[in-house]
């Protein structure tokens, strides 16, 4: 390095930074690419690339004509897979909307339980079985 650059540096107080490539490794200015490409770069498989590729092109035609049967039993075999995946392997999302739903059939049943023991039908079914009926609306 010359003088006069090291002696314009110093400065500046610029000789201790680094220089840092912040964009993608073979990257080219002004060239676009495509979704394949993008989903290639984003770690996405061939197979979920050509099971994408497949589904866009039915939706965008509104036929399955557009597609090979080769190309359908791949898209339908990838559906398939991955449901039987989500099924062994259900997330935290899906385990807590389960719970949630079972919550919620709980209290409908005791929710149609304490209805039915206010009506008159659960207040005889409770007299012929020899109990009172003790619900909030209960006859005394």
């Amino acid at each position: 390095m010359s003088t006069k650059v090291a002696k314009f540096l110093s400065t500046l107080e610029l000789q201790d930074t680094k220089l840092a490539h912040w964009g993608v490794k073979g990257m080219r200015w002004g060239i676009r690419r495509s979704d394949a490409e993008l989903a290639r770069a984003s770690g996405e498989s061939t197979d979920a690339i050509r099971a994408r590729e497949t589904l866009t092109s039915i939706q965008k035609s509104r036929s399955l004509a557009t597609a090979s049967d080769a190309d359908l039993n791949h898209l339908v075999n990838r559906i398939n897979l991955e449901k039987r995946y989500a099924d062994i392997n259900p997330s935290t999302a899906t385990k807590g909307h389960n719970a949630i739903k079972t919550l919620l059939k709980a209290g409908d049943t005791m929710n149609k339980a304490i209805s039915f023991a206010n009506s008159d039908a659960g207040r005889l079914l409770a007299s012929a079985l020899g109990t009172k009926s003790r619900g909030r609306h209960a006859r005394r």
